[in-house]
């Protein structure tokens, strides 16, 4: 499977272009590393890893707390779901082009600056949210708020490559995902719990001590008002609980810019960003460094270049692949529930109707109990992604030790395997299985144990993927990232537009059924391609891949 150092010594020789991807690098001595990585000691690397973990976590908190709030958004601005649903389209775009945007400039300027510039946008964004008086300021605001958060986990990614080593990179990648993913599964929770404890709140001031606010005239008027306007209970989640969500966003966002304005240091390599380089330039050409002032732009949209690669591609297609299964998976709800989910979807989305399809299924009626059908997919994902981290770790030492000492970057990507080929099309059945035929207490756990499955699986695929692309494209780790997602999110908004007509026309388990077998062929088995001819594949297409010797 592996190529000897003769085969790659002909490889090399044959194509000059290759040179900098060799097939298999001997591992260099720890001193010779690129300073920064030991210019940090393991608590301040922790730290750091714990800050980006909350940049990363407020725009997957955005997206999974907004999605299950649609029905309520549309009737508090007099619209209807599939225009409130538009808005999600706008956030793909916005999510898209903030992560290029960032992951280039964190290249250039570092990543503080970028982490500075875009927790603001995210705040000042949930504010506009949140005060939105019409779908058209929403809309607007709605992409201030997601560009501003989106370069979170690719510059994220970019962080833990400068402060991590090559055979420790895996595990402190899981856990920054792991970290990540608990925002789309724990904000319906946290959103049933606010419902919950608002609507307490309100049946005993406005209905048991109505007195208190009878003192005022214009406060008298206004709740009359809303009263006509909306029964009790949703007069509270309509009008009150998703914005007050969006206020803690924008609040969470502003205390997270102050940490990091305060506590994250500088981690891009010293000499690696592109304004350092550009200053020698300009002092090896004799021209002033006043060149250098202002704005300096650069095109985000050249990273997607980096996809020619068939590596880089690959792995693309097959966490595409994986995510995928999360729509056909869960796409469970009643036809109008579906069609507003369906027009809403996203990257993140596929957690949306699962509340309505277990609810309706089994007779779940709290917005709280609702909100716990979510907590399965976060626990797998808490598991899954530093176990899936720290495996990869492992296998890049075992089957280096293995060869003498020669590295092999997709060894990184032999667990990704069980989660793929095993985890992913398991739970899309469980699921189906539980969804269509289940009854009772039986069928409910069936539910929440694919889930659960799932979440293991969706992450041993995903993270060890993220810690590659790192592996593979060190010096531009952030912008490969980014490359990566953007491409994912625009993929993944063209697919899941058949998903509703093939539920109508075939049902939800043959739908998982045909997602099912998709995964496995463009998961599992275009992963094992990437791994078996990896070196071949580099050899191909070089897009300037890192050796051990700068990882």
């Amino acid at each position: 499977m592996v190529l000897m150092y003769t085969t790659q010594n002909k490889i090399q020789t044959q194509t000059c272009s290759t040179s900098r991807s060799t097939t298999m690098e001997q591992q260099q001595p720890a001193k010779t590393r690129l300073p920064i990585m030991n210019g940090f000691q393991r608590e301040e690397k922790w730290a750091i890893v714990g800050m980006i973990s909350c940049c990363g976590l407020l725009p997957l908190f955005v997206s999974g707390s907004f999605f299950p709030t649609i029905p309520d958004i549309a009737e508090d601005l007099e619209t209807t779901g599939s225009v409130v649903g538009l808005t999600v389209s706008i956030s793909v775009l916005a999510a898209c082009i903030g992560a290029l945007f960032g992951a280039t400039y964190s290249g250039f300027y570092g990543r503080k600056p970028v982490y500075l510039f875009g927790l603001p946008l995210l705040a000042i964004g949930s504010v506009g949210v949140a005060l939105s008086p019409s779908i058209e300021s929403l809309m607007i605001w709605r992409f201030l708020q997601t560009m501003g958060g989106a370069p979170g986990l690719s510059v994220g990614a970019g962080v833990i490559g400068d402060i991590y080593r090559l055979e420790e990179r895996g595990t402190a990648m899981g856990i920054f995902f792991s970290a990540c993913l608990l925002g789309p599964a724990l904000a319906p929770f946290v959103g049933g719990h606010i419902f919950e404890a608002m609507a307490s709140s309100y049946l005993f001031w406005f209905r048991f001590n109505p007195m208190t606010i009878l003192r005022f005239e214009r406060i008298q008027c206004w709740v009359l008002y809303l009263h006509r306007r909306f029964s009790p209970p949703r007069l509270v989640t309509q009008f009150f609980s998703w914005r007050i969500m969006q206020f803690g966003l924008g609040f969470f966002g502003f205390l997270v810019f102050l940490v990091m304005c305060v506590f994250f240091p500088e981690t891009s390599i010293p000499g690696n960003r592109g304004i350092e380089k550009r200053r020698q330039e300009l002092q090896a050409q004799g021209k002033p460094e006043s060149e250098l002032k202002g704005f300096v732009w650069i095109n985000p949209f050249k990273e997607l270049l980096l996809l020619r690669s068939p590596n880089l591609l690959g792995v693309a297609l097959a966490g595409t692949a994986t995510l995928i299964t999360d729509y056909g998976k869960l796409l469970h709800a009643h036809l109008y529930e579906l069609e507003l989910i369906y027009s809403s979807s996203s990257a993140q989305s596929f957690l949306v109707p699962l509340a309505y399809t277990v609810g309706a299924r089994y007779n779940i009626k709290s917005q709280a109990a609702l909100g716990m059908c979510y907590v399965p997919i976060g626990v797998g994902n808490l598991i899954g992604a530093p176990l899936a981290g720290y495996l990869s770790d492992r296998i890049v030492v075992k089957y280096r030790a293995s060869r003498g000492g020669i590295w092999y970057p997709e060894d990184r990507l032999r667990g990704t395997l069980i989660g793929a080929g095993l985890l992913v099309p398991l739970s899309m059945v469980g699921v189906g299985i539980g969804a269509t035929w289940g009854t009772g207490m039986a069928g409910l756990i069936l539910c929440l144990v694919s889930l659960f499955m799932n979440g293991i699986g969706v992450d041993l695929v995903l993270s060890p993927m993220s810690a590659y692309i790192v592996d593979i494209l060190h010096a531009r780790s952030a912008e490969s990232m980014a490359a990566n997602n953007a491409f994912r999110s625009l993929l993944m908004s063209i697919l899941i537009a058949p998903i509703l007509p093939t539920v109508e026309a075939i049902g939800v388990f043959w739908t998982n059924i045909i997602a099912a077998v998709g995964s496995l062929i463009f998961g599992f088995v275009i992963l094992w391609i990437v791994i078996r001819f990896g070196d071949r594949l580099r050899a191909w297409v070089d897009v300037g891949f890192s050796t051990a010797a700068n990882n």
